[in-house]
């Protein structure tokens, strides 16, 4: 089926039943990256399937050497759709040889799409025409380097649930004191769900919106961040992140800063998927297990911010220097 064949211009189909032989260059590229997560990894799957596009799209899947069943559950969907997915198995976990970020090494350089959707293998989609309104979005506005959505911040009911519960705290309690620590942990124990399934308020939707770099600056900073799964950005502005800026760890921090120096973000009020929340993420990990202190998590932001002022404006560079002083502030 060729594209010239395929006219899906005012009826968008499910990429699943779309068939696009595999020389016809995507319109878009999700990028997915896996680690034990055999558990989740179908309904992740199953939200890249759901969407309803009329463009082609390409799914690239990174397992890192899971030791569980998740490549067992890439391989069967692969071998379903040969023209949809492209997977990438590791016989070596390359987090733990310190070959990061993923996405960069990884996801980026076998990209063919005009944009790139992110989602983690934990995390999924539930609007099935997520990517045809926030591509919509981006080809009509080309000023506009990246769109987002609003999504839901939900618990995975673990066994090790309480780490995670444990670093939540040890951040409060170092930014905001006491006071917020008890409120807290009332709230966990009272009504745990809850307590997990975070949304951001409709006036911090609305002023996201349209955010500049000093909007994008100030919201990759703080805790109601835009999670990566709900991104969809260009992918050739991706493309011309320095090598170097991707052993920072910064993840979603870089995405949005470097896509904000380039033009102007669009956050969609939507809630389009769903972001799970675990003891064995990244962040949750550097806290319990490498012993990472709050000291260290932001010399490590200020190393991002620092090597960013090299490649934008002055307006923006003074707007990063505030930014440093204000967490130097925090660590006296």
């Amino acid at each position: 089926m060729s594209n010239k064949d395929y006219d899906l211009l005012n009826n968008p189909v499910p990429i699943a039943d779309q068939n696009w032989e595999r020389n016809i260059s995507p319109l878009v590229t999700i990028g997915c990256i896996t680690y034990k997560h055999e558990k989740y990894i179908r309904d992740s799957i199953e939200g890249f399937l759901i969407q309803k596009t009329t463009f082609p799209v390409e799914i690239i899947i990174h397992d890192d050497a899971s030791p569980d069943k998740t490549p067992e559950i890439i391989s069967e969907y692969e071998q379903k759709y040969p023209n949809l997915f492209f997977t990438i198995f590791q016989d070596e976990n390359q987090f733990s040889i310190g070959n990061t970020p993923i996405f960069g090494n990884f996801i980026y350089p076998k990209s063919r799409g005009k944009y790139i959707a992110f989602c983690e293998g934990d995390d999924y989609w539930s609007d099935p025409l997520k990517l045809q309104k926030l591509v919509d979005f981006l080809e009509e506005n080309p000023y506009y380097s990246l769109c987002s959505h609003e999504s839901l911040y939900t618990y995975i009911n673990d066994p090790n649930s309480l780490r995670k519960f444990a670093a939540i705290i040890y951040h409060n309690y170092k930014l905001s004191g006491f006071k917020r620590v008890r409120n807290l942990t009332v709230q966990f124990f009272s009504n745990s769900n809850e307590f997990w399934k975070r949304r951001r308020k409709h006036s911090g939707v609305e002023r996201y919106k349209d955010a500049d770099f000093n909007i994008a600056l100030n919201t990759a900073m703080s805790d109601r961040y835009i999670p990566t799964m709900s991104i969809v950005a260009r992918r050739k502005i991706m493309n011309s992140i320095p090598d170097e800026m991707f052993k920072l760890g910064a993840g979603h921090r870089l995405i949005i800063l470097w896509s904000a120096i380039y033009g102007k973000l669009h956050h969609m009020k939507d809630v389009m998927g769903f972001k799970n929340t675990q003891e064995s993420s990244v962040t949750v990990t550097k806290v319990t297990d490498v012993g990472m202190s709050l000291e260290d998590k932001k010399n490590e932001t200020i190393q991002l911010l620092e090597s960013l002022k090299e490649f934008t404006d002055e307006e923006n560079k003074e707007l990063l220097d505030k930014k440093i002083r204000e967490i130097h502030a925090q660590l006296q």
